[in-house]
């Protein structure tokens, strides 16, 4: 896109794209703000689930077992 001219002659139109040029190629520091909203709330969300996975596990892993099918199953 940086070799495209911003004012093109279309017949008896002339076309600034500099506007939609600028829409287009969004600047490195907009990404990294986006970015950085969004992967904080993202990993909280994983960790949580991961968390709540693990804490159920280890309730499941304390119950007293009786026999070998429950040991198996747990």
């Amino acid at each position: 896109m940086a070799n495209l001219p911003s004012c093109t002659d279309i017949g008896l139109l002339q076309l600034d794209s500099k506007a939609i040029k600028t829409k287009l190629q969004p600047t490195p520091k907009e990404f990294n703000d986006r970015i950085e909203v969004l992967v904080p709330h993202v990993n909280k969300e994983r960790t949580d689930v991961a968390k709540e996975w693990l804490q159920e596990s280890i309730n499941l892993l304390r119950e007293p077992v009786n026999n070998v099918e429950e040991f198996v199953v747990q």
